[in-house]
């Protein structure tokens, strides 16, 4: 990923933390989202496992469909 991609993605994340995600704050991967785009912007595969309800199945396609697109 180039830094000029990187930049435009952060700014998609920024907006992604202040409009889109309002009914998803109350989700527990909703707190770990910085950390999460960290770790799949480091690792060619990156596993996450959550329990049943922690937003992993809706909030994590979210954040990858806005910040890597």
């Amino acid at each position: 990923m180039t830094s000029s991609s990187l930049t435009s993605s952060s700014s998609s994340l920024s907006k992604l933390s202040s409009s889109e995600i309002s009914g998803f704050g109350v989700l527990p991967v909703a707190a770990l989202k910085s950390k999460i785009v960290e770790k799949i912007q480091e690792n060619r595969v990156t596993l996450l496992v959550g329990e049943i309800g922690c937003g992993t199945s809706l909030f994590l396609n979210l954040i990858i469909v806005i910040f890597f697109n």
